[in-house]
């Protein structure tokens, strides 16, 4: 594996898909020797600082080093790209680009950095275009040589191993330059030189510093309604989310708490725990402050059972009556509320009476509550506090691009401000293949960029529990719901594709600094994430579809197969032996055909299968070499691809019991061998494709045998039926209703009556005949009901099913 620098994944930049893809095939292809550093001014401002401008080495891509082979740059393009008189182009949009020349300045001007560091060498030049497939001789001159009898190409297509191609490519260059090689300790040093220890740019913590200062403090309109507050017995304040009203509400209570003049005790509350705690923190040196979350507030006058729900939704507001009908709240003088848009009319009917003759100051965003919380309606505050509410329409501690985003999920009735200046990257909607490694890769950033681990907060929605060795401990993991009210610099969102429009409102508006959304492009491809998912996935359709290339595992597999040193069992199964995970591999078949397969394995003694769907991303599924009964559960047993220090590629990954961990599968089973028994049994079963009923044969060739006897019916409905068959049995029952539904549709019939077909089916195989009567009929009902599940079967008169045509191909 090759050494990478950043270590911790790819960059998330302008390009999507094309140079993740790269850094990931170059980390599994190149070997510990290699060193390759991607997109080196987002690594160091270290060149910027050497002169005065943008950084003369931006574009460079990949700098891949090796002591043998010299240094190698590689720019990155992805996409569709043709050629003409005229240069380079983009397929889809017309626009012009220059690669050879991009590549040409950024690599000289790195090698006069070097030079003025005491270092020279030659850099060769190559080209990345993981969409394109290129001949020599419908390339540019630049970008080919014709001196030998083959033409050498410096271009990487979509046909190319991306790691032999590389060496090839250093090869080249190295015959050209006649260089000497690069020592691993000049390598040391050309990092030091590029990747200095000491980053001397414009970092996130700078940014975050600026920001507090900036934008949390308070202005001019929000000094004007702490003075509305303090000479008024009732104040209402309506805004968007960051125009401060919750800063407005401490200073207000700070003032009154300290008025010398007149006596002040004071009862703040708040729906959220977190952001009483807060309050709490802020008014400690405040002595005639009190501070409660309004339960907790509720729950001091209470003798009964507090932790039940029945007592939040009601009897909180019975305790609360009770309490002020008791004159337990006389002794205040002031109420101040924040988050008044979530206690309940019941709960502010007795608040106002209670206060009835006392200041009440409420702050409220009526677009931040939850459906679950049953808000009420700014009109019904206005009613209850006797004053029009003052809506605050500048929002000063959210990014602008932030705030602007937020207007997907909730267009504001009145006109919002954001004073701030427009920055890009305060918002960062990542596509990721996998969620948890997008996070692990953030993180791993933000903590490169010196960003202090306790300026970051990761927001879920409730159901949603992130691993613990995913975030560092001093990074705090919430629920949005909890987290209303409160901040962060940082904010990373982990949605769900269940999330609301609400919670996504909420969980933007927690940042004052930088906002990192991260979705999964599978999740994206399928209607996932609500409302924001469908303006990324129309806008982002090919982004999406290449990143789902990356993670399939017949991709992954494909890039890794020279490694797995395969030999051909079955040329008919597509059935091969890998000596380097030591089990057999079914390499891409049809997925009900690898189903109906994974079902035969199993009913065979002997051989460790892995098989993959078509959609399979990453994973794989698994068989043993023990052999199984007909009768037992149908339980799909997934492994997934994981790097390997040890075999120095991707292998399966497995949970084993008997050491209470996941491992290796091939370190596992170092002394594997082929099992010429199975691969026989194999032979045999393959061509036993000729059945009647009245074969007396084993379970493993009749399956198959039977599944093959299926033409007409929807392969994909097929796929999925034999996967949620609960049993083997019943997937092979199954198998036999599907061929006499066959021969129903080839005669037209679509209503067919299932006692006599229950009947015919158990007769007809021994199999069957073996199994007690009331265990059959459980079987074959079981049955009748996964058919109906993927609409082959639907329910009729009783007794009766009808049959879905459309589900069956004309012959």
């Amino acid at each position: 594996m090759a050494r990478m620098f950043p270590d911790f994944g790819p960059k998330f930049n302008d390009s999507k898909y094309a140079e993740p893809l790269f850094y990931r095939t170059l980390k599994n292809e190149l070997d510990d020797k290699f060193t390759v550093i991607h997109s080196i001014p987002w690594l160091s401002s270290f060149v910027s600082g050497l002169q005065n401008k943008r950084s003369p080495i931006g574009e460079i891509d990949f700098l891949i080093l090796h002591p043998v082979l010299g240094a190698l740059a590689v720019e990155v393009k992805g996409g569709k790209i043709s050629h003409d008189r005229n240069g380079y182009y983009y397929t889809n949009t017309g626009d012009r680009l220059d690669p050879v020349s991009q590549l040409d300045r950024s690599m000289f001007a790195l090698q006069r950095i070097l030079e003025n560091n005491g270092v020279k060498i030659k850099i060769g030049r190559g080209f990345y275009f993981p969409d394109l497939k290129m001949s020599p001789f419908e390339l540019p001159p630049e970008l080919v040589d014709y001196s030998s009898l083959a033409p050498k190409t410096l271009t990487i297509d979509i046909n190319d191993s991306v790691g032999e191609k590389v060496q090839k490519i250093m090869r080249y260059h190295l015959d050209a330059f006649r260089s000497s090689p690069i020592s691993p300790d000049l390598i040391d040093k050309i990092l030091e030189i590029i990747l200095p220890k000491s980053d001397y740019g414009a970092c996130w913590s700078s940014r975050i510093k600026n920001d507090s200062k900036t934008w949390l403090k308070l202005t001019e309109q929000q000094k004007e309604c702490v003075e509305m507050g303090l000479h008024n017995n009732r104040l209402l304040l309506n805004g968007w989310p960051g125009s401060g009203k919750t800063i407005i509400l401490i200073q207000i209570a700070r003032i009154l708490s300290k008025n010398v003049h007149e006596y002040n005790r004071l009862l703040i509350l708040t729906f959220n725990k977190l952001l009483a705690k807060k309050l709490e923190v802020l008014l400690k040196d405040f002595q005639n402050c009190d501070v409660y979350h309004f339960h907790k507030f509720c729950k001091l006058h209470t003798m009964g059972n507090t932790s039940d729900k029945d007592w939040l939704d009601t009897g909180a507001y019975q305790d609360l009556e009770t309490a002020i009908a008791l004159g337990k709240l006389d002794h205040y003088d002031s109420l101040l509320v924040d988050e008044s848009q979530v206690i309940k009319e019941r709960g502010w009917n007795s608040l106002v009476n209670a206060f009835n003759n006392k200041r009440i100051i409420a702050m409220c965003d009526v677009s931040q509550a939850f459906e679950y919380e049953e808000p009420v309606s700014l009109e019904f505050l206005e009613n209850a506090l006797g004053t029009d509410a003052i809506t605050l329409a500048t929002s000063l501690r959210v990014p602008k691009k932030v705030c602007n985003r937020m207007k997907l999920f909730n267009r504001p009735k009145y006109i919002v401000e954001n004073p701030r200046e427009l920055e890009d990257d305060s918002l960062n909607e990542i596509i990721v293949t996998k969620q948890e490694e997008g996070l692990k890769q953030i993180i791993a950033s933000l903590t490169a960029e010196g960003i202090d681990h306790k300026d970051i907060c990761v927001l879920t929605p409730p159901m949603l529990r992130v691993p613990s060795e995913l975030v560092p401990q001093a990074i705090s993991v919430e629920n949005i719901s909890r987290f209303r009210g409160l901040e962060k610099p940082i904010v990373i969102i982990l949605p769900t594709n269940s999330m609301s429009d609400i919670e996504y409102f909420c969980s933007y508006s927690r940042a004052t600094s930088k906002c990192i959304v991260i979705l999964e492009a599978y999740s994206l491809k399928h209607n996932g994430y609500g409302t924001l998912g469908y303006d990324i996935a129309k806008n982002e359709s090919e982004r999406i579809e290449n990143l789902l290339k990356i993670d399939l595992t017949s991709n992954l597999l494909r890039n890794i197969k020279p490694d797995l040193d395969l030999k051909e069992v079955n040329s008919s199964l597509n059935l091969y032996w890998s000596r380097k995970w030591r089990a057999y591999l079914l390499l891409g078949l049809d997925e009900a055909l690898k189903n109906i397969l994974t079902i035969c394995f199993k009913l065979c003694e002997g051989g460790h299968v892995f098989s993959y769907g078509a959609e399979s991303r990453g994973s794989l599924t698994y068989i043993s070499d023990l052999k199984v009964d007909l009768l037992e559960y149908n339980n799909f047993d997934c492994s997934y691809l994981k790097h390997c220090s040890s075999c120095n590629t991707l292998v399966p990954e497995r949970l084993w019991m008997d050491l209470c961990k996941t491992s290796c599968f091939s370190c596992h089973h170092k002394e594997n061998e082929r099992d010429f028994l199975f691969e026989r049994d194999i032979d045999e079963f393959t061509h036993a494709f000729g059945y009647s009923p009245n074969n007396n044969l084993d379970g493993l060739p009749l399956v198959l045998s039977l599944f093959n006897q299926l033409k007409l019916i929807d392969r994909s409905a097929l796929s999925r039926l034999i996967k949620k068959s609960s049993r083997l049995i019943s997937c092979l029952i199954s198998i036999h209703v599907l061929i006499r539904l066959e021969e129903f549709i080839s005669e037209n019939i679509l209503l067919i009556e299932t006692n006599p077909l229950q009947k015919q089916i158990k007769e007809e195989n021994e199999i069957f005949r073996k199994i007690e009567l009331m265990k059959w009929n459980g079987y074959f009902q079981d049955c009748l009901l996964k058919l109906e599940g993927e609409n082959i079967l639907a329910k009729s008169k009783k007794g009766f099913r009808g049959v879905t045509p459309a589900l069956f191909q004309k012959t």
